[in-house]
């Protein structure tokens, strides 16, 4: 490895050319950052006679010396800082060439932009990834019909060429004897000459992706799944990259593309998914730790086979897997509704384990209703243990080690009772009192929505656009301190305001609100919801009334997500009980 501080000059003199490598990042720099750099370099434009210089990080290459060739350097790190200020010398260019400097134009493009080749062929002197490729080299070219208005390179060159503008005027300022040639000359000796770097140019020997991580650590961090997809595509030749790219992993990355996220987002979610795979492959370990333990893991599965492209295609399938877990698209409709309890579940520690057993069903190693009971018991343990307020963070180790427990249901069931499956007294007796609402609102969605769904109803009855209803409502008026007891009404509504008794569903939460608890007795009995029809027997709504409801929903609460005492008949269903309420029976579900 070599290092030495260095100018823009000595970067971009010369017959040589650097190409980003198709496993960097697109450009991705903002208004923010180019706001940053352009202020940077007017700080020292106007300091020009002081000698000013300002550091702007490094860049990495490393280099290639092709016979009879012109030398290219592949850049490692800082690709982002040299596609910028390639738009920023052309957008400097067009605006001497616009206004009749023809030489300092020509001396821009010739100098720092493109080199002569003996081809009789002028060069350009960088090389970007495919994505912003046409873009640049149309600003380099000065096809500006050309640009891509949507690309951030265009957007660039955009906001540079308005501030260069800005700053050379066509009319002389009456306070300054600068002219617009002098500016722009000026300019452009400020950043070849006083925009400093340092250039690090790696040897054979030297670990690319080290250098990189770490120096991205000190500047400009990057998300692991660029610095796995790095070092991925750093075991492939030079020469395959491209084709690597086209045919192999691009339709990995166009996967979480079609997801619809920001380009932001999209990268956390990669992340994720190579941590919760890794996990689902290997066992728990550190998020922090996720960039060297994936390389190791590259490293160990290179080693067994060999084949780089074997493991991208294992990507893609537990990427399939994950997206269908955690967004909605599965075509099976069984899978997608428990995947869609899941969700509500908030839990993605438990997604390795989930992966695994996507896998076993994927291979007809099981059936889709064992996959469904799989999940159903991965519900139950985590609703039963957030109720009583158990332990909820730190399952990564516990599901991780569940996974060897997946052979079939009592096997799993056996694992969770040993992990502290909460029995059916416990949760009953937690769960009339506890404000589930304020505690876990997604899980309170979830175990209403299934309740209703347990009635089954003749007809599929629309849950997607019912929200929560406090029937007790969160504000309290005169007409329902009354009916509470005024000495006691806030002791009431603070204590049972936000448990299960207490809530249920509906589409017209807005209009329901405080009213009196007749009118809402009123919307309940027109509802189509057989959770709602329980209060056409109630006159009035009290401690009692939540207390009773609480009970009631709670001895079925038990009955859906069940929790089989034993490995042995762990497929029978429970005797049933006795309920405080059977205007409604709900339908019982099996594991």
């Amino acid at each position: 490895m070599e290092a030495r501080e260095t100018t823009l000059d000595q970067i971009l003199s010369g017959t040589q050319q650097y190409i980003i490598p198709v496993f960097q990042r697109d450009y991705e720099w903002g208004k923010d950052r180019w706001t940053t750099l352009w202020d940077d370099i007017i700080s020292i434009f106007d300091e020009y006679e002081n000698n000013l210089t300002h550091f702007i990080g490094p860049i990495v290459v490393i280099s290639k010396a092709l016979p009879y060739e012109y030398p290219i350097h592949l850049v490692v790190d800082g690709q982002q800082r040299l596609i910028t200020t390639f738009v920023i010398l052309s957008a400097m260019r067009e605006r001497a060439r616009s206004l009749g400097l023809v030489t300092l134009a020509d001396s821009i493009y010739r100098n720092s932009l493109a080199f002569y080749h003996t081809d009789g062929n002028y060069v350009h002197k960088i090389k970007p990834r495919i994505r912003d490729r046409d873009t640049l080299s149309n600003i380099i070219s000065n096809n500006i019909r050309s640009l891509d208005i949507n690309s951030l390179v265009t957007q660039a060159y955009n906001y540079f060429s308005k501030e260069i503008e800005n700053l050379s005027p066509l009319q002389q300022s009456l306070f300054s004897d600068d002219t617009p040639d002098k500016i722009l000359t000026r300019l452009y000796q400020t950043i070849i000459h006083r925009l400093l770097t340092v250039t690090i140019t790696l040897g054979n020997r030297d670990n690319p992706s080290n250098i990189f991580e770490s120096l991205n650590f000190k500047y400009e961090t990057l998300a692991d799944s660029d610095l796995i997809r790095n070092y991925i595509f750093m075991q492939m030749p030079l020469s395959e990259q491209d084709n690597f790219n086209n045919t192999v992993w691009g339709s990995f990355e166009e996967m979480f593309n079609q997801i619809g996220l920001e380009d932001k987002k999209t990268k956390e979610h990669i992340t994720n998914f190579f941590y919760r795979y890794l996990i689902s492959r290997k066992t728990y370990f550190p998020r922090k730790s996720l960039y060297p333990e994936f390389t190791k893991y590259i490293d160990e599965k290179l080693e067994e086979d060999g084949d780089i492209i074997q493991l991208v295609n294992e990507l893609k399938q537990f990427a399939r897997y994950y997206i269908e877990i955690t967004h909605k698209g599965s075509a099976v409709q069984e899978l997608e509704s428990a995947f869609e309890r899941f969700r509500n579940l908030e839990v993605e520690t438990a997604i390795p384990l989930v992966l695994c057993i996507f896998e076993l069903y994927d291979n007809e190693n099981i059936s889709i209703s064992t996959f469904q009971n799989m999940l159903r018991l991965i519900e139950s343990f985590i609703l039963r243990r957030s109720i009583l307020r158990q332990r909820t963070r730190g399952y990564g180790l516990d599901f991780a080690l569940a996974k060897e427990n997946i052979e079939s249901l009592d096997t799993l069931i056996n694992y969770f009772i040993s992990k502290g499956w909460p029995e059916d007294d416990e949760v009953k007796d937690k769960l009339s009192e506890f404000p589930i609402y304020h505690h876990e609102k997604n899980k309170c969605l979830l175990i209403l929505q299934e309740i209703e769904r347990s009635f089954g109803h003749k007809e599929k009855v629309q849950l997607a656009d019912t929200t929560i209803e406090h029937v007790l409502p969160q504000n309290l008026n005169f007409h329902w301190r009354h009916m509470l007891g005024s000495d006691i009404a806030d002791e009431v509504h603070s204590k049972y305001l936000h448990t299960l008794g207490n809530l249920t569903l509906t589409g017209y939460n807005s209009e329901l609100g405080d009213r009196p608890y007749e009118d809402k007795r009123e919307y309940f009995s027109r509802s189509n919801l057989s959770l709602n029809r329980y209060f056409s027997s109630k006159e009035k709504w009290t401690k009692e009334e939540i207390l009773e409801r609480g009970k009631y929903l709670s001895d079925i609460f038990v009955q859906i997500w069940i929790r089989p005492q034993t490995n042995k008949h762990s497929l029978k269903e429970k005797p049933k009980k006795k309920r405080v309420n059977t205007e409604v029976k709900p339908t019982k579900r099996l594991i």
